[in-house]
């Protein structure tokens, strides 16, 4: 079967951009979380104007030619990201960083140093014979895993023609936009051949490599950057034209004179004189085997001990793999709870339930529910416990006032012969008149707003605003009725037709065993001790736009306007303030996948709502691209979610900018 290009054709939607890293030559480097190759590297390479589409041909076919470079000894490219605003590699993680590091924090015995030698030389010899040319050979390009073996990286910029043009455009760029390229571009002349010092139209070939690689051999041995003392980067091109290379006397003397001398022929002033990496191969591993192997494994145990990796980046893992470890923050304890009970969910309730009875109302019929304290183990296991034996995670065994059959009235004891208490949604009974369809639904949440009934029902004043149906708070999580809610006189419901919706309404046993018959309403719960979230949608403030048609014609006249602009931070900044709890709505309107959604949930639980919006709008804006995130789609997503005036302000802020000279 042929091997297709596509598969390493990526999304920046599939990485979780972390941190910023120190590793590599070129771009900005990121340390990610990819959602099925785990922790990847993320080089970006450019983030200028689109290509056309000739380019991203291009670079995707020289991707798939990177990816398919496959030794043990070369950093494996995953795929590539094609995307406006975003050209980057995503490669492997190599979790002790670069090599040059590492030869500064920690004393490399030469048994080990030997083996890093060797190693390089393999990958340089893989890459050889599939006619690579590195150009950019240097520690800071050799990384290190975590069995200290090598691996060669930076490949994808040295050796594919459009991909590099791409890193010297973007180079350019952040010059002109005064921002501050890779610190590390001005060492590579140090380990550039002096046949590329004296002339710019020398190709570069297999020899400069190696001339290249004997400068990293130099630097492996002293731990040391070559030409410290140098005073520009013009004085170092002439003496290496006149033939000086780094100082020998930094070597340590008890180094053998076999890997020095290997050295010094690969350094000639004569790319003609330098040998092959096959020769320098062949030559060095009989050496090393002999003596140089047989210490590798007891200095490795040491070194370990000694070396984890960059202290960067041993933080920066450590926190991303224990994340999902960190408990929960104590005032997110309630997420412990179960799933609400929404009959919006789960659709129609179909139920028969016996026998119901109602306790006398208490002081207050709703009562907003507490925060939960963090519970110890034990504690949470009784409480668990008592939520499926009772419905409720606090019980007083104590309490005088729990239900129990004993306490029952005589007169609902009897109850049991009669008809069930609930009839099922989809065996409706007719009702005797047109007025039981809707005026019962709304009687019990109406008279939580009328004098004359508040004596039936005592309501807190915070619950009586929280309640109310142009509340601010799309979701109220109320405590359920307590069996036994005061009957609602009919000749005091109110037909209020501005009423959207259907409240829960209860009928308490009567002492003929009057049976309850519950139609035509939704969000009913029976029992007490338990919770339930109450939707009210349509009477949401933000369910219109306006409440006057010249406002929502005004609002819709500018985003006729100005739908296809491109948004700007302003109004971004405007989203964050605004938007909310309704943020998961939003993402998916914005064409956010379920993962994402869930991805930002878990990774800024512990950061707060405002960087979960934050986080929300940045996934959005690498989706899309910079020519993509336009005020339609922003005001799509938004509409219904945030402030209607909020909506009105973004489009007017367009206006008066554009009308501004």
């Amino acid at each position: 079967m042929s091997t297709s290009v596509s598969p390493s054709l990526m999304k920046s939607a599939d990485l979780i951009k972390k941190e910023p890293l120190d590793y590599g030559g070129f771009g900005e480097v990121y340390l990610c979380y990819h959602k099925t190759l785990g922790h990847v590297v993320l080089k970006t390479v450019y983030t200028g104007p689109p290509r056309s589409g000739r380019q991203k041909q291009s670079l995707l076919e020289e991707g798939s030619l990177m990816s398919r470079l496959n030794h043990q000894r070369v950093v494996k490219l995953l795929g590539v990201i094609l995307e406006d605003g975003d050209y980057s590699l995503v490669m492997e993680l190599i979790p002790k960083g670069n090599l040059l590091t590492m030869l500064e924090k920690v004393t490399v015995p030469i048994s080990v140093k030997g083996r890093i030698i060797l190693e390089i030389l393999e990958g340089m010899v893989y890459l050889t014979k599939n006619q690579v040319i590195h150009k950019d050979l240097k520690p800071e390009n050799i990384l290190v895993d975590k069995n200290f073996h090598i691996k060669i990286a930076d490949l994808g910029l040295a050796t594919s023609e459009v991909w590099s043009k791409l890193t010297k455009e973007e180079s350019r760029r952040q010059s002109r936009l005064g921002k501050k390229t890779s610190a590390h571009a001005a060492g590579t002349l140090c380990y550039m051949a002096p046949e590329h010092l004296k002339s710019i139209h020398t190709r570069s070939s297999e020899k400069s490599d190696v001339y290249s690689f004997a400068i990293v051999l130099w630097v492996i041995l002293t731990g040391r950057e070559p030409y410290e003392d140098a005073r520009s980067e013009d004085q170092i091109c002439h003496c290496v034209c006149q033939g000086e290379r780094p100082d020998e006397a930094l070597i340590p003397p008890n180094t053998p004179t076999d890997i020095t001398d290997l050295m010094k022929s690969c350094w000639h002033q004569d790319p003609l004189q330098r040998p092959s990496f096959t020769d320098c191969y062949n030559r060095f591993l009989p050496f090393y085997k002999e003596k140089l192997a047989a210490n590798v494994k007891a200095d490795l145990e040491n070194l370990m001990k000694l070396y984890e990796g960059p202290e960067e980046l041993v933080e920066k893992l450590k926190l991303l793999n224990t994340n999902a470890l960190i408990p929960e923050d104590p005032s997110l304890c309630s997420r412990d709870s179960p799933t609400p009970l929404r009959s919006s969910d789960i659709g129609p309730v179909e139920a028969s339930i016996e026998d119901l009875s109602f306790r006398s109302c208490e002081d207050s019929v709703l009562e907003a529910d507490a925060t939960p304290s963090c519970p110890n183990l034990e504690l949470k296991l009784e409480q668990e416990y008592n939520y499926h034996k009772f419905g409720s995670r606090i019980v007083d065994q104590s309490d005088g006032s729990m239900w129990s059959p004993a306490q029952q009235p005589a007169s609902s004891t009897d109850a049991s012969s009669q008809m069930s208490s609930v009839k099922s949604w989809t065996k409706p009974s007719a009702p005797s008149t047109e007025e039981e369809l809707y005026p019962r639904a709304a009687a019990s949440f109406d008279s939580l707003h009328r004098p004359e009934l508040r004596s039936q029902f005592s309501v807190p004043q915070s619950d009586h605003e929280r309640l109310r149906p142009h509340a601010h708070l799309p979701w109220n999580r109320v405590k359920s009725c307590p069996e036994g809610a005061n009957h609602v006189a009919e000749s005091l419901i109110d037909t209020n037709s501005n009423l959207r919706f259907n409240s829960p309404v209860t009928y308490p046993a009567s002492d003929s065993a009057f049976p309850v018959s519950i139609s035509n309403a939704s969000a009913i719960q029976i029992g007490s001790y338990n919770t339930m979230n109450l939707r009210i949608s349509d009477s949401s403030p933000y369910s219109s736009l306006s409440t006057t048609g010249s406002t929502t014609s005004r609002y819709k006249e500018l985003l006729l306007m100005y739908e296809s602009h491109t948004v700007t931070e302003s109004h971004l900044e405007l989203v964050r303030q605004n938007v909310g709890a309704n943020w998961k709505q939003v993402a998916r309107k914005l064409g956010l996948s379920e993962i994402d959604v869930e991805t930002i949930e878990h990774d800024y639980d512990r950061d707060g709502l405002t960087e979960k919006v934050h986080q929300m709008l940045e996934r959005w804006k690498m989706r899309e691209g910079l020519m993509g995130i336009t005020v339609g789609k922003l005001c799509q997503a938004l509409e219904g979610c945030i402030k209607p005036n909020a909506l009105l302000h973004m489009l007017r802020q367009l206006q008066d900018s554009a009308a501004a000279p």
